[in-house]
């Protein structure tokens, strides 16, 4: 297997999860954790990248259909949190500012970043490709993450009138006979 490196400059990410308190669970299988940052590529960029041939390719939905985002190709990069050799968890990855200085913020929709990824050959049931693995991401301008509600947060709103209670005994039953 052969092992090199790809990087994104200068892209906007969404739905960034790289820190150990947001890591995403995948669709598929259980106990495999995964750190996530979608990359939003420019026209020129999407063109390079897919020159590459690198997996994963462009985000599709469903209907197989290009999820683009502002009209721009967008490529979700991932890292396994387990896995590594002998079964251990991975380091996780590399989040810093322009100047290198370690970032544990949440990083929101629309931030600016470079993205480093490591490249890996791999051969599987006659099939060969390259995939990338998310490494480290230095954001450039930070978008601060906003909740937009849900989750532990959800208040429920019941709208109702009020009603009198009734006794089982008062139900009308329509009997079999």
């Amino acid at each position: 297997m052969s092992k090199n490196s790809y990087e994104f400059n200068n892209v906007k990410v969404q739905w960034a999860k790289l820190n150990e308190d947001n890591v995403e669970k995948p669709y598929q299988g259980k106990g495999v954790d995964n750190w996530t940052v979608q990359a939003i590529l420019s026209d020129n960029q999407a063109d390079a990248y897919k020159k590459t041939g690198f997996f994963p390719k462009f985000k599709r939905d469903k209907d197989n259909d290009l999820v683009l985002e502002d009209g721009l190709k967008q490529v979700k990069l991932k890292k396994s949190t387990t896995f590594g050799v002998g079964g251990k968890p991975k380091k996780g990855v590399v989040v810093v500012d322009a100047y290198g200085n370690p970032i544990t913020d949440l990083i929101g929709n629309g931030s600016v970043c470079n993205i480093q990824c490591s490249s890996h050959t791999w051969i599987r049931d006659g099939k060969e490709g390259i995939t990338l693995e998310l490494q480290a991401v230095q954001v450039l301008e930070l978008v601060n993450f906003e909740s937009t509600g849900g989750g532990d947060k959800f208040t429920p709103t019941f709208s109702f009138e009020k009603q009198k209670e009734v006794s089982l005994a008062d139900i009308p039953v329509e009997s079999d006979e």
